[in-house]
């Protein structure tokens, strides 16, 4: 089910629910005695539509009149986007206000954030490219972004007041700011290559947890300022201008283990080793 952008938006720039009015086919065919009675199809994904059940997207969605390209308000909904790209010039590409939700296999470009996940919603981002946005993903909720393409945008990741993200298996690149979590926000970034971005991994005030990662070629690779609960682990600093910047270094510094450093300025005076050995 989902409901028509062609009606009065509500509260927060979201549209008002209102059922499509797509009914069922009165033609009937008897057929051996009996009677079938055929549907209609449904008609194709509009911009601003709201989607409760699963959902493909069977062509490329253009929004140039602003506000957002498709919210999803149903729990346990798959938002299939079949390679399509998604474009617009309005808030979010795609906005998640359930939980359980999978957003998966297409572009978002030239959005305010590519995906929002709100407040209290859940959602895994998968196998997308988001290219070109002000922010790639909006994490104010919970997200997992895996095996996706980050690129190009203004902020390729940001988790905020509250928000949890976890980066997986992700491509990473040519952004001004890769991740950034901040204001009591949460990221974890794992298995993923950080690589070409002014600033690769950004923290104040929050949690960040690097796993199994790479971060080269950055004019920064870590801004750290009050996120003494940070660790990274297992990471590989590669060529990058200015390895770590850690303004709370004195009294909340992040924890390396099993990192290198290859090149680069601003190398962490201590490093524990591999295996805590």
């Amino acid at each position: 089910m989902r409901t028509s952008a062609n009606q009065t938006r509500g509260r927060g720039g979201f549209p008002a629910r209102r059922a499509w009015a797509a009914g069922p086919l009165a033609a009937l065919a008897v057929l051996g005695g009996s009677g079938a009675t055929a549907q209609a199809a449904p008609p194709p994904l509009a911009c601003g539509d709201t989607i409760t059940t699963a959902t493909t997207l069977t062509r490329d969605l253009h929004c140039p009149e602003g506000g957002n390209g498709l919210v999803v308000r149903g729990d346990g909904v798959v938002l299939d986007l079949a390679g399509h790209n998604l474009t617009g010039s309005g808030w979010s590409g795609v906005v998640v206000q359930g939980r359980d939700v999978v957003v998966r296999g297409g572009t978002l470009t030239a959005w305010g954030e590519g995906v929002t996940v709100a407040p209290g919603a859940a959602a895994v981002v998968e196998r997308v490219t988001l290219q070109g946005n002000t922010t790639g993903l909006g994490a104010h909720g919970e997200a997992v972004l895996r095996r996706a393409t980050v690129r190009a945008n203004s902020r390729g990741v940001v988790a905020e007041g509250g928000g949890d993200v976890s980066v997986e298996g992700s491509d990473l690149a040519r952004n001004p700011v890769a991740v950034a979590v901040r204001d009591g926000g949460r990221a974890s970034v794992l298995d993923t290559s950080v690589r070409g971005n002014e600033l690769g991994l950004a923290c104040s005030s929050a949690t960040l947890q690097v796993r199994r990662s790479v971060v080269a070629d950055s004019g920064t690779a870590l801004f750290a300022d009050d996120c003494g609960t940070s660790t990274v682990e297992g990471a590989l600093f590669l060529l990058n201008e200015v390895n770590v910047v850690d303004a709370g270094a004195a009294t909340t510094p992040v924890v390396f283990t099993c990192s290198r450093f290859l090149g680069g300025a601003a190398t962490p005076a201590t490093t524990a080793p591999c295996g805590g050995s």
